[in-house]
């Protein structure tokens, strides 16, 4: 009989154990799990960012400085005069070190969660919506905004261009292309449905409606048909549409007299307003 030595046997014994699907679960449960904080940007995704802040903001590229990285110290990295930060931080402390660039006199262009970003640095700084689903380099797929002191103008503002560029990048663009019909167009996928869906009571008269499955030059179909609708019909849908609106939301939070004050001032500032 071949001699068997104790390090085979025991090889042999881990070799079955990875095999077997309970131990395997065993062990992924010691695994590091991967978080927003070990967001590492493909640089396909870096460069469309960097280069709609240098555009946006008239910085140049040459003076950005990148200092979140594995075991750094952002606090202890050196910003030569004129730099601006433009890096993927850890989320969960994006608000001490937007307060550390600001104390210290340091521009930057952050990313941040969307769910959360508002929240930042208590409502200080310049918010940019995106609509970016950014799969990172660890996997992780992130809602993801961002967060600057480079802007002078807008507390939020859009960037639906950098959204769409990161989906084709990354090869996410799964979106239908963006049509809108008519007003006079109604079809049971549009305004009607919202209209009944939020409890608002609405009808179209038989004699004030045509049918119809596709309508423009080239015969666009309306999934499920549709109706063409006088001026004043399409005008009362819409009016509809609004009322619906204003019921969506099951409670309206009142304001406090101290809150109504602070809006009162701000309207009084929209004369200077961009």
């Amino acid at each position: 009989m071949k001699n068997i030595e104790f390090s085979d046997l025991i090889a042999h014994q881990a070799e079955l154990l990875e095999q077997d699907g309970e131990y395997r679960e065993f062990v992924d449960k010691f695994k590091t799990k991967t978080t927003t904080d070990e967001c590492y940007t493909p640089p396909e995704v870096y460069d469309i960012i960097a280069d709609w802040c240098a555009e946006t903001y008239g910085v140049s590229r040459e003076d950005f400085v990148r200092p979140f990285h594995p075991d750094g110290d952002y606090e202890a990295e050196d910003y030569p005069d004129g730099c601006v930060v433009v890096d993927n931080p850890p989320f969960s402390i994006l608000s001490q070190i937007c307060r550390f660039y600001d104390a210290h006199g340091v521009k930057f262009f952050l990313f941040a969660s969307a769910l959360t970003f508002f929240s930042t640095a208590g409502g200080t700084q310049t918010y940019i919506v995106a609509d970016a689903d950014i799969k990172y380099a660890n996997g992780a797929t992130v809602p993801t905004g961002f967060v600057t002191n480079l802007d002078e103008v807008y507390r939020v503002r859009t960037a639906p261009e950098i959204g769409e560029k990161i989906a084709i990048a990354q090869k996410t663009d799964n979106r239908m292309p963006k049509i809108r019909f008519p007003d006079e167009v109604m079809n049971s996928n549009t305004k009607i449905r919202y209209i009944a869906h939020n409890g608002v009571t609405f009808g179209i008269p038989k004699k004030t409606c045509a049918f119809v499955r596709s309508v423009g030059e080239e015969g666009k179909q309306l999934f499920g048909a549709g109706f063409l609708l006088s001026h004043t019909q399409a005008a009362r849908l819409e009016a509809a549409r609004l009322e619906a609106a204003r019921l969506e939301a099951a409670e309206v939070i009142a304001l406090t007299s101290r809150e109504r004050a602070i809006v009162d001032y701000l309207e009084t500032l929209e004369g200077d307003a961009p």
